[in-house]
C-alpha cells in the first residue's frame, strides 16, 4: 500500500516537479481503500490504515515536500449578508 503511494507521489509530482498536496495523496488513499473493500469483501486493517496515514503525514510530507495549506475560503461578514438578503 504504501509502494503504491510513494510510486504516485514519484512518478506525478516529482516528475511535474512542482508541489503536490496532500490532500490528493489522501484521496488516492481513499480510493485504494474502497477498491480494496469492494475486491476483498473486507475493510483495511484499522491498525494498517493507521500506518499508511502516518507514513503519508511523516515520510511522504518530507521527501516530496508536500503542500499542506487549504486554499483560502470567501468570508462574508454581516454587511455582506444584509446586501445578499436585501438584493435577493
Amino acid at each position: 500500500m504504501m509502494s503504491l503511494l510513494y510510486w504516485i507521489c514519484e512518478t506525478y509530482l516529482a516528475a511535474k516537479r512542482k508541489r503536490g498536496k496532500r490532500k490528493s495523496i489522501n484521496q488516492y488513499w481513499r480510493d485504494f481503500k474502497t477498491l480494496y473493500r469492494r475486491v476483498n469483501g473486507a475493510y483495511v486493517d484499522a491498525n494498517d490504515s493507521n500506518e499508511v496515514v502516518k507514513y503519508i503525514n511523516r515520510t511522504l510530507k518530507v521527501k516530496f515536500d508536500l503542500d499542506t495549506t487549504s486554499k483560502p475560503k470567501p468570508v462574508a461578514g454581516p454587511d455582506d449578508l444584509l446586501l445578499l438578503l436585501v438584493q435577493h
